[in-house]
C-alpha cells in the first residue's frame, strides 16, 4: 500500500508544481507579443476597419494596462487613439465575474473625423459605419456581447477633431470628460466638452442599447438632456460653410434641449435655443452681411419620424421675424398652421442686395403680416393670407407713404378629382387681381396701372424697365361648346396705351398689345395627363403679329410631341432694338426689314422639331461696325420633305451615311431646338437673296451659351452683284467638330471671288485687314479676284492668332488713289501728285501664328518705284516698311533709298515725320560730301 501511497503524493505535488508554475507564467504569456498579436488577428477578422496596440500588461490582481490603442478605418473616415487604457480588475477577478469588466480608465481619447464622413453623416442621418455593423446578436440567435456586461467608464482630456486640406481647424471638441456605466444593456452617461476651447457643451442621459449588434446606430434608445453655455458660433459657422453655401459669421449660443430617439428615424425633442449678437457674411447673402441681436428659437413637442418633421409649436424671433407654427403628421396626412410678421425697415436693411432694394430708399414703417393653414390628405388644402399696411419712408429725399395696404389670398382645395379655387385675391395700389372657381367654371380677372406699379415697385427694388399702360387680364375655363367631354380655356391680356423702357432707352413704342389663346383639352387632361390637346394663340405687338396652332394627344406609353403651325409677321428694326436693350449681347448688330415666316413641325417637353420653314425679309440690313449689308429681298427656307397625310408619321428622303454614329448623332438629320440642352441642329438651310445666296447642309450647335465650343457645319456662300452679268464670289466651308473650338476650314483650293467690283464693305471685310495699302494707305477700285488655297480658323474671341490660311489676290484690275498718310509720306520725296500704279498682278498672303504676311508690294509712283513689306497683326497693328527712291528728290543720289516705318493699326497707319526728314537729309548730305570731293580731286 505504501508504494501506491506514495505515487499519489508525488502525483499531487507534481500537479500542484505545474500549476504554480502555469500560474506565474499565465500574466507573463498573455502579455507577451504573440498572445497579443493572436488576439488582434483574431478581433480585426470580426469588426470593420483595424484595431492595433502597442502593448499590454495583465496581471491576476492588478487591472489590464494597455499603451497606444488605435482603431482606423479609413473608408468610414474615422480614427480613434487612445494612449493609456486600464482596468481595475485583474485576471482573477475576470475568471470569477468574466461579465463584470470593473471600471476602465481611458486616458486622452483623440477621436479624428474626415470630412466625408461628417458630410455623409449630414446628408444621409447616418455614417458608413452604421450601415455595415457586424455580429450575431438576436439576428444570428445569440445575444449582443453588452447585453450582460457590467462597466465603469472614466476618460479625461479627450479630444474629437476634423482636420482638412491639412490645415482647416474645422471641428475641435477639446477637455472632453465621460462618466458612464454599464449595465443590462443601459449606458448611463454625463459627457461634457468645451466646442473650439470655448463654449461649454454638457449632455447627460442613458442609451439603451439594441438587442442584437446588427444596424446597432438606427436602433440606439437615446434619453439625453443637452445644455450649451456661451458657444461662440465662428468655427461653427465656418464648418457649415465648408459644407454648403451657408455664411459664415459671429456670435454666442446658449441652450437647453432635451432630446428622445430611437436611431435615426425617430427623434422626439423639446427645448430651447438663444443666439445672440450674430452677425453673417457670404454664402447665400452674397455681399451682404446682416447682424441681429437677438435669435429665439423654441420647439414644443417636436418629433422625427423617417422624413416627416412635426412639431405641436415652433417659435421663431428675431429682429426681422415672428413667427409661430404648428405642424402634426399622421399616416397619409399633414396638417401646418402658422402665423407671423416680418419687419420690413429691418428686413430691407439687413439683406438689401439679397433682396435688390433701390439704393435710393429708406424704409422707416411697415410690417407683412401672414397666416398659412396647409393640409396634405386624400382631400388637400391651402389657405394663405398676406397682408401689409401702411409702408412709409424715404425715397430721393422725398417722404413717401403707401396708405393703401398690399395684400394676397389664396384658398383652394381638391376633393377628389374635382380642384376648386374658392378665392384668389390681389390687391394694391397699382393691381387688382380675383378669381375663384373650378375647372369647368373658373374666372380670373385683373387689371395693372403699368406705369404705378413699376414706379412704385421700383421705388423699393431695383428695376430696370419702366413704362406705362393699362393691363387687362382675363381667364375663363367651362365646358367646350357642343362637347361635354372637353374642357376649354380662353385666356385674353390687353395692355392699351403700352409703352416699355429699359435704362430709359425706348425698347416699346406707344401701342396695343394683345394676347389671346384658346386651349381645349379633355376635363381628365390634369388627373390623367392624357388625351387630345388643341391650342391656339395670336399675339399683337410692335414687333408685329404672332399666330400659332399646336395639336395633339398625349398618351402614357409615347413622349407627348403635338403637331405645330405658326405664321409671324416681325419688324427687324423693333426686334434689333429690343435685343439691344434687353442686354442679350452688348454687340448685337442693327437689323433692320419686315419679315415674315412659315413654320411648321414637332414640339416636344424640352425643345420642337423645324419640319417646314420659309421666312422672306423685304428691305434687310445689317449694320455692324461700320460695315452695312443690304439685300432688298431674302427668302429663307428649310428644305425638309414629309409625308403631309400622315402628321405623326414621317417618311424623309433616303439619306446615305458613311458614319452610323455621325448620323444618330446630328438627330437623324432633323431640323431641332433643344431649350433643355440649348441645341441647335439645322439641315439643308437655304437663303436666296437678289444678290447673295447661302446653303447650310448642316450646322450644329451643342450649347448656343457656348456655341464655337463643339459647333459642327457645312455651308456655302455665293454673291452675284445685281446688274453684272460677270463677277461675283462663292465661298464653301465647314467646321471641325473635334476640335476644343469650332474651327472654320476649308478642303482644297477654292476660287472664292471672280472679277467682283470693290466696294467699301468688301475693302473693309476682305482687303484692308490683310494689307495696308488696300483700305489705309490707299483707297482701292476696280475688280479683284480671291483664290483660297487653304483656310483653318479657330472661332471665338481672341482665336484668330491661331488661324493659318494661304489667301491669293489677283489685283491685276485694281486702282490706287493715296489717301492723307501716304500724300503726307509722299510729299517729302516731291511725289505727293503722281499717280499710283501695281507693278504685279498678283498678291500672296499668309496666315499664321497670330500675324499676316504678304509678297513684297511694287507701285509705280510716277517714275519712281516704291516697295512695301511686312506683316499685320491679328489684332490689326502694322510693322511695315515702305522703301521710297530719292533720286528725283536728292541729285547724286542715284539708288539710294529711305526705308520708312509704318506702324499704327491698319485703319489709321502712322509713320515719324522727323525720322523720315531726318534719313533724307542725311542722304542729301551725304551726297554734297561725295559732289565736292569729286570737284575737288579727292
Amino acid at each position: 500500500m505504501k508504494p501506491i501511497y506514495g505515487k499519489k503524493r508525488y502525483l499531487v505535488l507534481v500537479l500542484v508544481s505545474v500549476f504554480i508554475v502555469v500560474a506565474a507564467l499565465t500574466p507573463f504569456l498573455l502579455s507577451s507579443p504573440p498572445a497579443l498579436q493572436y488576439f488582434l488577428n483574431s478581433v480585426n477578422k470580426k469588426i470593420p476597419g483595424r484595431l492595433s496596440i502597442d502593448s499590454w500588461l495583465i496581471g491576476w490582481q492588478q487591472g489590464v494596462l494597455c499603451r497606444n490603442v488605435v482603431y482606423s478605418a479609413p473608408e468610414k473616415g474615422i480614427t480613434v487613439s487612445i494612449p493609456s487604457l486600464a482596468s481595475n480588475r485583474g485576471l482573477l477577478e475576470l475568471m470569477l465575474a468574466p461579465k463584470n469588466l470593473g471600471t476602465v480608465h481611458v486616458d486622452s481619447p483623440l477621436v479624428e473625423l474626415s470630412r466625408r464622413s461628417i458630410q455623409e453623416f449630414i446628408a444621409n442621418g447616418k455614417t458608413t459605419a452604421a450601415e455595415t455593423g457586424k455580429g450575431s446578436g438576436a439576428a444570428g440567435g445569440e445575444a449582443p456581447v453588452w447585453d450582460q456586461v457590467v462597466m465603469e467608464m472614466k476618460a479625461r482630456g479627450g479630444q474629437v477633431r476634423s482636420v482638412w486640406d491639412d490645415q482647416d481647424f474645422i471641428i475641435a471638441l477639446t477637455n472632453v470628460s465621460v462618466d458612464s456605466t454599464l449595465a443590462a444593456g443601459i449606458a448611463s452617461y454625463d459627457i461634457g466638452f468645451r466646442a473650439m476651447d470655448q463654449g461649454f457643451v454638457e449632455a447627460v442621459g442613458t442609451l439603451n442599447l439594441p438587442v442584437h449588434e446588427r444596424g446597432w446606430l438606427e436602433t440606439i434608445i437615446v434619453d439625453a438632456a443637452v445644455k450649451v453655455s456661451s458657444l461662440p458660433l465662428e468655427d461653427v459657422l465656418r464648418a457649415g460653410a465648408a459644407l454648403s453655401s451657408f455664411p459664415q459669421g459671429k456670435g454666442v449660443m446658449k441652450a437647453d434641449v432635451q432630446i428622445k430617439a430611437t436611431g435615426l428615424d425617430h427623434i422626439e425633442f423639446s427645448g430651447l435655443t438663444e443666439l445672440s449678437d450674430v452677425s453673417l457674411h457670404g454664402g447665400f447673402l452674397g455681399d451682404d452681411q446682416p447682424s441681429f441681436r437677438q435669435f429665439h428659437l423654441a420647439v414644443e413637442q417636436g418629433r422625427r419620424t423617417g422624413s416627416e418633421w412635426s412639431f405641436k409649436e415652433l417659435e421663431l424671433v428675431s429682429d426681422t421675424l415672428h413667427m409661430k407654427v404648428s405642424r402634426e403628421t399622421a399616416p397619409g396626412k399633414m396638417q401646418l398652421t402658422g402665423q407671423g410678421t416680418i419687419n420690413l425697415p429691418v428686413l430691407f436693411d439687413q439683406i438689401p442686395r439679397l433682396l435688390k432694394v433701390n439704393e435710393s430708399v429708406f424704409v422707416e414703417t411697415g410690417f407683412l403680416d401672414f397666416t398659412v393653414d396647409l393640409e396634405r390628405s386624400p382631400n388637400p388644402s391651402i389657405k394663405f393670407k398676406a397682408k401689409a399696411d401702411t409702408i412709409g419712408g424715404i425715397f430721393e429725399d422725398q417722404r413717401f407713404s403707401w396708405e393703401s395696404p398690399v395684400s394676397l389670398l389664396f384658398n383652394g382645395e381638391k376633393n377628389g378629382a374635382e380642384s376648386r379655387v374658392s378665392a384668389l385675391q390681389f390687391d394694391a395700389p397699382f393691381a387688382r387681381v380675383k378669381g375663384s372657381g373650378d375647372l369647368y367654371s373658373f374666372v380670373l380677372d385683373g387689371e395693372v396701372d403699368i406705369d404705378r406699379a413699376l414706379s412704385d415697385v421700383g421705388m423699393l427694388f431695383q428695376i430696370d424697365w419702366s413704362g406705362a399702360g393699362s393691363m387687362a387680364l382675363l381667364i375663363k375655363s367651362g365646358l367646350a361648346e357642343n362637347e361635354d367631354n372637353r374642357l376649354q380655356i380662353d385666356a385674353a391680356l390687353d395692355i392699351d396705351d403700352f409703352i416699355l423702357r429699359r435704362h430709359d432707352k425706348p425698347v416699346a413704342p406707344l401701342h396695343m398689345f394683345s394676347l389671346n389663346g384658346e386651349l381645349r383639352i379633355p376635363n381628365t387632361f390634369f388627373d390623367h395627363g392624357t388625351g387630345e390637346m388643341d391650342l391656339q394663340v395670336v399675339l399683337s405687338s410692335w414687333l408685329g403679329e404672332f399666330f400659332l396652332v399646336m395639336n395633339g394627344e398625349r398618351s402614357g406609353d409615347r413622349p407627348f410631341r403635338p403637331y405645330y403651325t405658326t405664321d409671324v409677321e416681325i419688324d427687324l428694326d423693333q426686334l434689333s432694338t429690343l435685343l439691344a436693350t434687353s442686354a442679350v449681347s452688348d454687340k448685337w448688330p442693327v437689323i433692320g426689314g419686315a419679315m415674315q415666316l412659315q413654320a411648321a413641325g414637332f414640339a416636344g417637353e424640352t425643345g420642337g422639331e423645324i419640319r417646314d420653314l420659309s421666312a422672306e425679309v423685304i428691305n434687310f440690313a445689317v449694320q455692324d461696325s461700320g460695315t452695312v449689308f443690304a439685300e432688298p429681298r431674302i427668302h429663307l427656307q428649310v428644305m425638309q420633305p414629309v409625308n403631309e397625310e400622315v402628321p405623326f408619321l414621317s417618311v424623309r428622303e433616303l439619306e446615305v451615311a458613311a458614319d452610323k454614329d455621325r448620323f444618330f448623332r446630328y438627330d437623324a438629320s432633323r431640323n431641332m431646338v433643344d431649350f433643355s440642352e440649348r441645341k441647335i441642329i439645322l439641315h439643308n438651310v437655304r437663303l436666296q437673296g437678289e444678290s447673295v445666296s447661302a446653303s447650310v447642309d448642316r450646322l450644329v450647335v451643342p450649347d448656343w451659351r457656348e456655341p464655337f465650343q463643339g459647333m459642327d457645319s457645312q455651308f456655302s456662300l455665293s454673291q452675284k452683284p445685281a446688274g453684272m452679268d460677270e463677277g461675283g464670289f462663292e465661298f464653301v466651308v465647314g467646321t471641325d467638330p473635334a476640335a476644343d473650338t469650332a474651327v472654320v476650314k476649308t478642303s482644297g483650293s477654292n476660287q472664292t471671288l471672280t472679277g467682283l467690283k470693290l466696294s467699301d464693305p468688301l475693302v473693309a471685310l476682305l482687303l484692308s485687314w490683310t494689307h495696308p495699302l488696300f483700305g489705309g494707305l490707299a483707297q482701292p477700285t476696280g475688280l479683284v479676284d480671291v483664290r483660297l488655297d487653304s483656310l483653318w480658323w479657330p472661332m471665338g474671341e481672341g482665336k484668330g492668332d491661331e488661324a493659318d490660311f494661304v489667301v491669293i489676290f489677283d489685283v491685276g484690275e485694281i486702282h490706287l488713289e493715296s489717301k492723307n498718310q501716304l500724300k503726307d509720306l509722299l510729299a517729302l520725296f516731291g511725289l505727293e501728285k503722281e499717280t499710283l500704279q501695281l507693278r504685279d498682278n498678283n498678291l500672296y498672303c499668309i496666315g499664321k501664328q497670330g500675324r499676316i504676311k504678304c509678297s513684297p508690294v511694287r507701285v509705280l509712283v510716277g517714275d519712281a518705284e516704291i516697295v512695301l513689306s511686312g506683316f499685320v497683326g491679328m489684332d490689326g497693328s502694322l510693322a511695315y516698311e515702305i522703301d521710297v527712291p530719292v533720286n528725283g528728290k536728292i541729285r547724286g543720289a542715284a539708288g539710294a533709298g529711305v526705308k520708312v516705318a509704318v506702324k499704327g493699326t491698319t485703319e489709321e497707319p502712322t509713320f515719324d515725320r522727323e525720322a523720315v526728314e531726318s534719313k533724307i537729309q542725311g542722304l542729301a548730305d551725304q551726297a554734297a560730301n561725295e559732289t565736292t570731293n569729286k570737284n575737288n580731286g579727292t
